[in-house]
């Protein structure tokens, strides 16, 4: 976080989503964040990634692939929006995608959302395969809505998360997806 010492943030420590960061801290986060997720860098990996579960935050992708992503919550009034990351364009097949490194086992996804009219369903992929998908439409605005895929078998090393927009619900007017955090909750 932004002291004025000019220390740089410890790749290892959990930020808050009302948290500011100078541009110089994002860009050492994601340069931690990355070096961490192949475990080649900064930190020790092995003890943030090869523990019960692992925490993607939406702000934290590697790349974007299709669209244009932007975090929510530019106001006061939007508060609780200030830990998502969402494709405003809400268009079909936008994506944006996560590094991890895992221990091979059996894993529950679980993705924090909003929800909306113009929400589309999430696509999770591990390495271009579907694992599954969350529906992100309800008829008007939800905040804080949890969906889950169990069971996916994860092999050891180091994996592409993906969020694609590739399909919606017959109700809603867009392929919007209001990304808040996500995790990977080993089972077994």
């Amino acid at each position: 976080m932004a002291t004025g010492t000019g220390n740089l943030p410890n790749p290892a420590m959990s930020f808050s989503p009302f948290a500011i960061l100078t541009a110089e801290e994002v860009n050492n986060l994601v340069e931690n964040i990355e070096s961490l997720a192949t475990g080649t860098g900064i930190g020790d990996s092995s003890v943030i990634f090869k523990s019960q579960h692992i925490e993607l935050h939406s702000y934290m992708y590697s790349s974007i692939t299709q669209g244009n992503w932007a975090p929510m919550g530019a106001t006061l009034s939007e508060q609780p929006y200030n830990e998502y990351i969402w494709n405003f364009g809400l268009v079909l097949n936008d994506r944006i995608n996560y590094l991890a490194n895992f221990s091979g086992g059996t894993y529950t996804f679980r993705m924090k959302f909003d929800s909306n009219r113009d929400r589309g369903t999430a696509t999770i992929l591990i390495d271009g395969v579907s694992v599954g998908t969350i529906d992100t439409y309800s008829p008007s605005s939800i905040v804080n809505k949890i969906g889950t895929i169990t069971g996916i078998t994860i092999a050891s090393g180091g994996h592409t998360i993906s969020i694609i927009s590739a399909s919606k619900n017959s109700s809603s007017t867009g392929y919007g997806i209001a990304l808040g955090q996500m995790a990977f909750w080993r089972t077994n």
